[in-house]
């Protein structure tokens, strides 16, 4: 369902409401609304005092993957001397040179003073603009019938888990609410990588946190240091009952301090922290060299 806002905002106590721009004091030099116009791909210009460092993987995946729906429009800069300027776009307008079969292209135009102008529209339209994440990512994945996608969604679904409205959240859930899963992007990685043992690794996350949100690092943890596992013929889940005897609260605790010793986190740091948690009081530890923390 798609909500309106109102434009103005009540008085407290009051019948009247007032204008949201007065009340809050919001922005009033709007500036002046550009036109769309299509114009040659080689007819826009790049000032590179400005713009981001090229990615040339980024122009290329474009490229290579050109969509006119997703295109949308480009933000150009028409200087007092004629010359146009890309403003937000320029990874696409270098992937449209790549290709012979498009020459013009849709945009938005505006009047430009200069370079100095142009940058302040650049850091406003790329700062108020956030980029999509994981999560929205891996929402609009769902909706286009990605076999990884969906397939998350169904093993989540079998667990009584929920996937989040928006990022971030809640870390314990109320009694009665399905766990959730803060690791979104965590679980399109491994399971892009094996899905089974990605969703072997999900069900154990799950007998692990119980009443707690899945995080990041602890899925990341139990995958990796499956996936090193197998390659001594062994398997986290055969710990299953040692993990989930230690606990939720323990094994993030035991993550954390491994982060702290090191300085720094990711799914190695993570791996380490459950490796830890599996050799603790264990006669015969299981050496894996790459995650052994002195």
């Amino acid at each position: 369902m798609i909500m309106r806002e109102m434009e103005s905002a009540p008085i407290p106590g009051t019948n009247i409401r007032t204008d949201k721009i007065q009340k809050f004091n919001w922005n009033t030099q709007i500036g002046e609304l550009g036109s769309n116009a299509m114009i040659d791909k080689w007819e826009i210009n790049i000032d590179t005092s400005y713009q981001r460092n090229i990615l040339d993987s980024r122009v290329l995946t474009i490229a290579k993957n050109w969509q006119w729906e997703a295109f949308g429009r480009l933000l150009v800069g028409n200087r007092s001397d004629g010359g146009l300027f890309i403003v937000d776009g320029q990874h696409r307008l270098l992937a449209a040179r790549k290709r012979s079969d498009i020459k013009d292209l849709p945009c938005v135009v505006f009047n430009s003073r200069g370079s100095k102008h142009e940058a302040d529209v650049f850091l406003v339209s790329n700062t108020l603009r956030g980029p999509m994440t994981a999560l929205q990512k891996f929402k609009a994945l769902l909706i286009i019938g990605d076999p990884v996608a969906i397939g998350i969604k169904d093993a989540a679904d079998s667990l009584g888990l929920t996937i989040p409205e928006k990022s971030g959240g809640r870390r314990k859930n109320p009694l009665g609410e399905e766990s959730s899963l803060n690791c979104i992007e965590a679980l399109v990685n491994a399971w892009r990588t094996n899905a089974k043992d990605a969703e072997r690794c999900l069900v154990l996350c799950k007998e692990i946190s119980k009443e707690y949100a899945i995080t990041k690092d602890l899925y990341e943890g139990v995958f990796y240091l499956n996936q090193k596992m197998k390659k001594i013929g062994d398997f986290v889940y055969n710990y299953r009952d040692k993990l989930i005897a230690c606990g939720y609260v323990s094994i993030v605790s035991t993550i954390k301090n491994q982060q702290i010793i090191l300085g720094y986190g990711g799914y190695r740091v993570s791996a380490s922290g459950l490796l830890a948690v599996i050799n603790k009081n264990k006669r015969k530890k299981i050496i894996i060299e790459e995650l052994m923390v002195a």
